[in-house]
């Protein structure tokens, strides 16, 4: 995430992307207040004292927040983001798209839950399912919003991975450094 703001993908939400500076300083200064109050092993309540200074400065830098809200903007006004978030109002109203996607996310959600407690799929189940996902990826305005999530998906994942690099590095990471990161668990892409 980026420092200072809460940047979440939500499925829920017609918005798509949100983007909660309140939530984020909420948890940023609950953090302080729970640091404050246990003393970590092995150091004094004052050292315990000195880190949270550190890291209330390091929160009220105002650079910092300004330039995590000037890069907000900058992403709410890119036309991949404004052109996704078209695709997700759509979708959103569409009822018959979003009852086609809901049900097939609500049946791909038992057939797994169902697998992962050691039962056998039936092929003909697996076949129906399949289907289905078929007739929703035909329908314009559901494969929208699919494509639209997806591509929401890489641009969180692009910034989280160049701030991660930065804290990482503490520098800037290059192109090499970026193509040498793996996306994490289950990734198959080529990245590894």
């Amino acid at each position: 995430m980026l420092p200072g703001v809460a940047c979440r993908q939500t499925t829920a939400s017609p918005r798509g992307l949100e983007v909660d500076f309140a939530g984020a300083q909420r948890c940023v200064s609950a953090g302080i207040r729970y640091l404050a109050s246990v003393a970590l092993p092995g150091h004094s309540v004052r050292a315990g004292h000195q880190i949270i200074e550190r890291m209330s400065t390091l929160t009220n830098a105002t650079a910092i927040t300004d330039k995590t809200r000037e890069l907000c903007q900058i992403i709410l006004d890119h036309p991949i983001f404004q052109t996704a978030q078209a695709r997700i109002q759509a979708f959103v109203a569409n009822d018959q798209a979003r009852t086609q996607y809901e049900t097939l996310v609500d049946k791909g959600q038992e057939l797994r839950h169902r697998q992962h407690h050691g039962e056998t799929l039936g092929e003909a189940e697996v076949r129906a399912f399949e289907t289905e996902r078929e007739a929703l990826l035909r329908n314009p305005v559901a494969r929208g919003f699919v494509d639209a999530q997806s591509e929401l998906h890489e641009l969180q994942h692009a910034i989280e991975q160049q701030v991660a690099l930065t804290f990482k590095l503490g520098r800037l990471p290059t192109p090499e450094d970026l193509a040498n990161q793996s996306c994490g668990d289950g990734c198959s892409c080529h990245h590894h």
